[in-house]
């Protein structure tokens, strides 16, 4: 966690952003992390690489980089247990059933 600082609420972000969803207010209806925490979060992961986000507003689109898989990977074993990451992950599997 030294070498690669992610909270708890940019793991979530992270989970996400992994799952197509770019929105800021998407993600925080989803996470119910308050949107400047999300901004926040997302900041984060692209500070460090763990996101790469392209285009403008309406077109803007987010991507989990490889550094990502990893960090999602890593931090699956820190935050994968806690109650509120396995809301977050039900909540986007319904979604990707819903969308099948």
């Amino acid at each position: 966690m030294e070498i690669l600082p992610v909270s708890r609420n940019s793991y979530k972000a992270l989970l996400c952003i992994e799952a197509g969803i770019a929105s800021v207010s998407e993600i925080s209806d989803l996470t119910r992390i308050p949107k400047d925490d999300v901004k926040s979060a997302i900041a984060l992961l692209n500070s460090l690489k763990l996101v790469e986000t392209k285009g403008m507003l309406a077109f803007l689109q987010r991507k989990v980089s490889a550094d990502g898989v990893r960090a999602l990977s890593v931090y699956r074993k820190v935050y994968g247990s806690d109650e509120d990451v396995l809301t977050v992950e039900e909540k986007l599997a319904e979604e990707e059933n819903d969308g099948s």
